[in-house]
């Protein structure tokens, strides 16, 4: 393919309008992911961020640090989300392939790009209309991976959903680090790494819907790691940490149950969701978010709990290392092992 920008307004066009047309048209030119990143990529994520730093609101940003906080973070969502769905199409039995996942990514980014765009610009009604191009874009996404990766059709659903999950996580702790999205002075800070963990969680208000439950696991995530544990210098578990550790494993296990259940649905819900309208598109969303929430179980059980992940973490490795030496060893292997060996054939371990 070479590099024609007068394509860019086709694909988009084709992205919105015909879409399965417009992909196929696309794969078919065999472009490397500098090219769509020039023709595609590029040029919506230079104007989206133009138009979030000019008229987007983002408390105690001025134009150019709400301009590159932008840019930055939807540069890298899309090299994170490309290379994060490439690397698990060759594990779901799929072809790894860098370019095809950029462009996949990128074409199911149009509505979402081109919906913040207007959310940047018509307060209140924009964001509904963001919000419901950010579920499409995702529609999109799912029914593009296969397409691009060569995924079977019995790997996809779980394909596209730890995909999803591991981009999440990535891109939280990537922000978290550079501090994207937050302002410069004064304002939310994360907790004071060196404090100790004492032990409640509060419930903050946030948006109700999709973005409000990845906005949610993300402050789970962010409170996790300001725990901090001091584990005896001999490695010895007790019984009340075994018994608290087997609870959080049952009760993780019946969430992701529940999960699968509904994910049971996701197929027909996503073939109908484009026909459905917003409702069809909202369900479809609560469902991505829920499949967040069930992979990340394990923590949001012991957060929200009032535990402490450091300590559930020490525990879960100790654990692990009298199972795989079969309580056999030195201590406090042995011992270790047995406070958990009644719960082993509980937990299929």
């Amino acid at each position: 393919m070479s590099l024609d920008f007068s394509k860019t307004p086709d694909i988009l066009k084709l992205g919105l309008t015909d879409p399965v047309a417009g992909w196929q048209k696309y794969f078919a030119e065999g472009v490397s992911f500098k090219d769509t990143a020039l023709v595609l990529t590029g040029p919506l994520i230079l104007l989206h961020a133009l138009l979030v730093g000019a008229f987007g609101d983002l408390p105690g940003m001025g134009f150019l640090s709400a301009f590159f906080s932008t840019l930055l973070s939807l540069v890298i969502g899309v090299f994170v989300g490309a290379g994060v769905f490439s690397f698990l199409a060759g594990v779901f039995e799929g072809q790894g392939n860098f370019d095809k996942a950029f462009s996949a990514v990128s074409l199911a980014w149009v509505p979402a790009l081109l919906g913040g765009m207007v959310a940047a610009i018509i307060p209140y009604l924009g964001f509904l209309v963001a919000i419901a191009a950010a579920v499409l874009s995702l529609v999109y996404l799912y029914r593009l991976l296969p397409v691009a990766l060569g995924v079977p059709d019995g790997k996809r659903v779980w394909h596209f959903i730890l995909g999803l999950l591991t981009v999440f996580v990535i891109n939280f702790i990537v922000a978290a680090v550079l501090g994207l999205g937050r302002p410069s002075g004064g304002g939310y800070e994360a907790g004071d790494a060196s404090q100790a963990y004492e032990g409640s969680y509060q419930e903050a208000p946030r948006q109700s819907g999709m973005a409000g439950a990845m906005q949610r696991q993300g402050e789970i995530m962010e409170t996790a790691g300001t725990h901090r544990y001091d584990p005896p210098s001999n490695g010895r578990v007790n019984k009340a940490q075994v018994a608290a550790y087997v609870e959080v494993q049952r009760k993780a296990r019946k969430a992701q149950e529940r999960f699968r259940e509904k994910m049971q649905k996701m197929e027909q819900d996503t073939a109908n969701a484009e026909n459905q309208g917003l409702a069809g598109l909202t369900a479809l969303g609560a469902t991505i978010s829920g499949a967040v929430s069930a992979g990340n179980a394990e923590m949001e059980i012991v957060v929200t709990g009032g535990g402490n992940w450091a300590e559930h973490n020490w525990v879960k490795g100790q654990l692990q290392a009298a199972l795989i030496h079969g309580g056999e060893g030195q201590d406090p292997i042995p011992q270790n092992y047995a406070l958990f060996e009644p719960y082993l054939e509980e937990l299929g371990e």
